[in-house]
Order: structure tokens, then sequence, then C-alpha cells
């Protein structure tokens, strides 16, 4: 049977409501303000319900993603992907999908899928994931956990590695932003595209005017003045590459949250994809 364990916790946006409870074959639990709270008997019909593979075996640094677990958003309202966190993998593993800033729309479910992300074989683990937080229009669930068991080979085989990609905070006086992500593996002939249409189009930070700079990376940079940010690698790419866009226009609010997307086209291999929430403060 699958299994999940740890606590979960929801807080509701609108009022001091704070519930803490342990979780017993479903991940999270809720209520609207007055109302009684009863621990549903199928994990999957829970507010956040999360349904996990007990063991997905043997994990290689040229696998494919590999599905630990499915999310099901039953709440009433769409949520966003803020963050995931895996514990006890030493540092092999990194969550693939979903990216940070993806939707799970209500009614819907997500499947959540781990990768090789270091050159680490660590044998066999239990390792846990936890959702860190999920955010919808009223309600954010924070604390989500489940566990899974996988044989980390990592360092067998060839693997792509994980884009890592960042996009810094801004406030709301800045004029410059800085985007970074893993050049290991890119090489001639390949483009990686960093997509600013989230917070270009809604009200967030106009980049039209920016310029880009290659902070560190053997490649070179072009912005199109719209939509996108267009790195070249050299052959020669390894570690982080650094970008910073100057000449922006912050026109949002502090805490206005948005997301930033990257992805590659990369020659006779597999595209990597990944995106980044970014948010500006004072």
């Amino acid at each position: 049977m699958k299994t999940l364990s740890k606590l979960a916790v929801l807080f509701i946006a609108m009022g001091a409501v704070l519930l803490v409870g342990p979780v017993f074959g479903f991940s999270s639990f809720a209520a609207e303000r007055g109302t009684t709270v009863n621990i549903p008997s199928d994990q999957s019909s829970a507010y956040l319900g999360v349904d996990s593979e007990n063991d997905i075996g043997t994990l290689r640094g040229d696998d494919p993603p590999e599905q630990v677990a499915t999310l099901f958003n039953n709440l009433n309202e769409d949520v966003d992907i803020i963050e995931f966190e895996i514990y006890n993998d030493s540092d092999a593993l990194a969550v693939d999908s979903p990216n940070p800033g993806e939707t799970i729309a209500t009614g819907r479910s997500e499947d959540v899928t781990v990768v090789c992300a270091d050159s680490v074989s660590a044998g066999v683990r239990d390792i846990g994931v936890e959702v860190v937080e999920v955010d919808g229009a009223t309600t954010t669930i924070s604390g989500v956990s489940f566990n899974t068991t996988v044989d980390i080979q990592c360092n067998k085989g060839s693997g792509s590695g994980v884009v890592n990609f960042e996009a810094d905070n801004v406030g709301t006086g800045n004029t410059s932003q800085t985007f970074s992500f893993s050049g290991d593996g890119l090489k001639n002939n390949d483009d990686v595209y960093i997509n600013v249409s989230g917070p270009q189009t809604n009200g967030g930070v106009d980049y039209t005017s920016g310029s880009p700079t290659v902070v560190s990376g053997a490649g070179t940079v072009s912005y199109n003045g719209g939509d996108q940010i267009v790195y070249d690698p050299d052959g020669g790419e390894s570690g982080t590459v650094e970008i910073r866009m100057d000449g922006i226009d912050v026109v949002g609010s502090s805490g206005e949250r948005y997301t930033i997307t990257y992805s590659e086209q990369r020659k006779n291999r597999n595209d990597r994809d990944d995106s980044d929430i970014f948010y500006i403060t004072d």
C-alpha cells in the first residue's frame, strides 16, 4: 500500500486559522471557518492529496525522470507550485516536475518526478519529498510530505544534470535583474531561452528597454526586445552561467510574485526545461 507520514499544515490566507495534525494516509486537511474537519479515508481526497510510490527501484544518471507521486488538487481553486525539497538523498536528486510556478487546476492532478542532479551513488535510500508550499487565491498549503525508496546510482550513465535555474527577486526601485543556471553539458549549436512573458505581460516588470550581459559563462547573450532572452553557449561551458539584465523597469508592487521559464534546444540530446518564481520587494 502506498503510504506517507509526517505532518501537514494548512494556512487559510483569509483569517488566522492554523491547523496542525498527523497525517494518516492523506497529505493535508483544511476547513472554512466554523466547519468541522473530517479525516478522509482516501489520501487522494485530501485538499492537496498525495498518492506516492513505495519503491521506484534504481535511478541512474542517464535515466529519464522517474515518477514518485501524484498530487491531487481537491480545492475549489487552482494552486501554484512554489517549492519542493528532497531529504536523505545525499544531494543526488532533484524534482524534475512540476516546476515552480506551474499550476494544478482545481479537480486536476499532476505527477511528481525526480532525476539525478549530481554524480553520486548513495545506494538504497528512503528519501523524503516535501511539497514546501502551494498557493491558491485564498489558500496556502505547506509542509506536505511523502516518502519513497530509491536505489541512487547517479554516477552510472552520462546524465545531463539539472538546470537549477534561478531568477533573482527585484525591488521596486531596481533597474537590473540576474538570472543563473547550470551550463554543464551545453555545447556549440545549443540554444538557451529565458522567457520573461509572465512579468512582462502581467504588469510586473517591463524588460523592453533592457540590455543583457553575461556575468559568468563562455557564451554570448541577446534579447529580442520582447519575451525572449537567448543565450548562445560556447563548447567549453561548465559551472554556473549568470546573466544580468540591465535597464529594466519594475512597474509592479511589493509582494507580487511572477514566474520566469527556462528552456533549451540541444542538438541530438534531450532538452531541459525549468522555471523559477521571483518576488517584487520593497
